[in-house]
């Protein structure tokens, strides 16, 4: 056993070692880095754990798709940008859209805030699909795109503290996709989200997940376990289940995010290279190996899915109505 800083997701100080000798996915920041599992909830929390001030450095400059792909660059970047955002992001967001859909029950006019919401591609699939949409990141040049060039009411608003200047109760839907796994604190956020939601509002992340059939297969070589030092944690249910509540939430309930997630995480485990963005011109030809890599790898994210062992969770949480039974 091995007693470390406490668990983000149940406070428990107490570990066991996990996944050993990670590297960065992307070799943009050097190192070795483990992942201890909680002995409280099963979470893995990533050791040693840096300082917070250190976070921002680990993210090179181009770190995921933006509107921005579309228009600069050499015309074969343009070309690999929209091919890409067309045959795997797109049909992602548009799947998400129809699910939190689902989730509400309600067609009618829903307010949506995307917290840590890039470059706005899924924005724009949200409010194809009628939502009401605004936008928070901590990089301004990213609000101000947002607001200048796609029309979206968007904030700069730090993470862990995202309701601070932002009206109580104003939003239907809060979302965080693949947000939770990088934060230092995760706890002082879902209740930030909670102020924000109006009652009976619903809190959709996205997150990868302890257990899942991914984390099993691929063990340290998991996309989102070489995501370190950019993933600080990587939730077990019962931790989720736990923070969520303790943060006010009730009712939460987890589904499988994308099929085309599911392919595109097993893809990255297999072939980390694909990700490496910020280094597309040199690797400018990876978009169509990872293409047929995917093919591949369907069968694996079928069988996660069906299995209820999904790589990555889409977790849905309610903020209770004034009377409502906890």
């Amino acid at each position: 056993m091995i007693t470390a800083e406490p668990c983000f997701y149940c406070s428990s100080a107490s570990y066991e070692p996990h996944w050993q000798g990670v590297r960065d996915r992307l070799r943009y920041v050097p190192g070795e880095w483990s992942f201890l599992r909680c002995l409280g909830c099963g979470s893995a929390m990533l050791h040693p754990r840096p300082d917070p001030s250190q976070l921002a450095s680990f993210y090179p400059p181009v770190y995921d798709l933006t509107p921005r792909d579309f228009r600069e660059g050499s015309a074969f970047h343009r070309i690999l940008s929209k091919f890409e955002y067309r045959w795997f992001f797109h049909p992602q967001y548009r799947t998400q859209a129809r699910l939190i859909r689902k989730i509400i029950k309600t067609s009618g006019t829903t307010r949506l805030l995307d917290l840590g919401c890039g470059g706005g591609l899924r924005l724009l699939s949200f409010r194809e699909a009628g939502f009401e949409v605004a936008g928070a990141d901590f990089r301004k040049e990213t609000v101000d795109f947002l607001k200048q060039n796609l029309g979206i009411p968007a904030f700069v608003l730090d993470v862990h503290q995202p309701g601070t200047t932002l009206p109580a109760e104003s939003y239907d839907v809060v979302t965080a996709f693949h947000l939770l796994e990088h934060l230092a604190e995760v706890g002082p956020f879902l209740k930030a989200a909670v102020r924000l939601l109006k009652p009976g509002g619903r809190l959709i992340i996205t997150i990868p997940m302890m257990g899942s059939l991914q984390a099993r297969l691929f063990g340290s070589s998991w996309c989102a376990v070489t995501e370190a030092p950019r993933h600080l944690s990587i939730p077990s249910q019962e931790g989720i289940r736990r923070q969520l509540r303790e943060a006010g939430f009730e009712e939460p309930r987890f589904y499988p995010d994308t099929l085309l997630n599911e392919v595109g995480t097993a893809v990255l485990s297999l072939f980390p290279a694909a990700g490496r963005r910020h280094q597309r011109g040199t690797v400018s030809v990876l978009p169509f190996m990872a293409a047929v890599l995917g093919l591949a790898c369907l069968p694996l994210g079928w069988a996660g899915i069906l299995l209820n062992r999904s790589a990555i969770s889409l977790v849905a949480a309610r903020k209770p109505k004034p009377g409502s039974r906890p």
